[in-house]
């Protein structure tokens, strides 16, 4: 007979933050779940280097700072993602995390675009410092943004003179 199922600990923050310090691997955590992330593609890569390289300028005029997939972004006291890019102007002092970004990106993939599109479209609207949201869709057109309380609109984002830009009043 098999064995009985075990019953599923949810993590609080502080355990959460404690195993991904010690962890190889790194995981999103949705309502003290964690879920290991794969790896990213070459396109994907460029894609977010691209658009840090474009972006630094502007968040570096306005006093923000610009932080890519490695820093999380704490959005419930149980959830915690890894956006490909996020501004945050906004005093935010945590080292391991951040709560206030006026803008995160993500660049989505066939693999994560319906949890993008759905789960954290939903949480990234809900920060009361949040102005807006903006997907990138390789190979489709581009850039998709939505205000911070999901009214879809256009955030003055996209292609001039053979290159993307997203000038800073879009965010900020």
């Amino acid at each position: 007979m098999g064995e009985a199922a075990k019953a599923l600990e949810l993590l609080d923050a502080e355990a959460y933050l404690a195993m991904e310090e010690r962890s190889p691997v790194r995981h999103e955590l949705l309502e003290g779940v964690p879920y290991a992330m794969a790896g990213a593609t070459e396109a994907h890569n460029l894609i977010v280097g691209n658009l840090f390289y474009g972006l630094r300028p502007h968040a570096r005029a306005k006093g923000c700072r610009l932080f890519v997939s490695d820093m999380k972004l704490k959005v419930a006291s149980r959830t915690f993602y890894y956006p490909d890019l996020m501004v945050v102007c906004a005093e935010d002092p945590h080292p391991l995390y951040k709560e206030r970004p006026c803008l995160v990106i993500e660049v989505l993939s066939e693999g994560t675009e319906a949890i993008d599109r759905r789960e954290k479209l939903w949480r990234y609207r809900e920060l009361p410092s949040s102005k807006a949201t903006s997907w990138w869709t390789p190979g489709r057109g581009g850039w998709r943004a939505t205000s911070a309380r999901g009214r879809a609109g256009s955030t003055g984002c996209g292609r001039g003179k053979g290159r993307w830009r997203c000038p800073a009043s879009a965010w900020g």
